[in-house]
This record gives C-alpha cells, structure tokens and sequence, in this order.
C-alpha cells in the first residue's frame, strides 16, 4: 500500500470509492458527490487541509482521508474524514491513513492546528 497526497486527478477514483459508500448507506452523512465536487473539496484550501489517498501497487485508490478545520468546530478541533473501498475494511488502510497524516501535520496540529507542513 501506498500512500501519497490526493490531487485533483485523483476526483474521479475518489467520488467513486465515495459514493458506493454513500449508496450502501449507514456510515456517512454525506450525500453523492460529482467529480467536480470531489476537485473542490481536495483543492479547497491546502495550507489548512490534509488530504491523502492510500493506493494498492496498481494504483487503485483503496481510500482516503482529509483532515482540516470546519466552521461549525471550536479552533482547536478539526474535521477527520476517513473512507475505505468497500470490501476493503479491517486490512489497515484506515490505520496508516492516520499514521501518514499525523507525520504530515506540523506538531502543533496535534494541539488544535492543522496546518500540514
């Protein structure tokens, strides 16, 4: 597995793996997102967001997770939004998702802050 910041080529794979999750239902609230959702949400503000993506060694995007501040939040929590392909759960992905994005943050986004560095 690998894994590497998301880019707006990745939108198409990533609404994908997304939306069959939406479509299965139960897990998120999120509702069906567009290609072009996706590239928004992933290009929406790199100085404060984290987006990953976890692939496999042919590339196939096995999941992803961005991290950042939301409005609706105090200014030391942030949002966390981790998905995996369905079929794909309890192998890890999610596991170092999170590892991957803990190294990515600066130290202080450990207290509140998730400016990547």
């Amino acid at each position: 597995m690998h894994i590497r910041p998301a880019s707006a080529v990745d939108a198409r794979s990533l609404s994908e793996l997304l939306n069959e999750i939406i479509a299965l239902g139960g897990t998120t609230a999120l509702k069906t997102l567009t290609k072009a959702d996706m590239i928004s949400w992933i290009v929406s503000n790199p100085a404060e967001y984290a987006f990953l993506i976890a692939e496999d060694e042919r590339g196939e995007a096995l999941g992803f997770q961005a991290i950042g501040p939301r409005k609706t939040l105090p200014p030391e929590a942030c949002d966390i939004a981790t998905f995996t392909r369905s079929g794909k759960a309890q192998l890890g992905i999610g596991s170092a998702l999170f590892s991957a994005t803990e190294k990515k943050l600066k130290p202080s986004a450990i207290t509140g802050s998730t400016q990547p560095s």
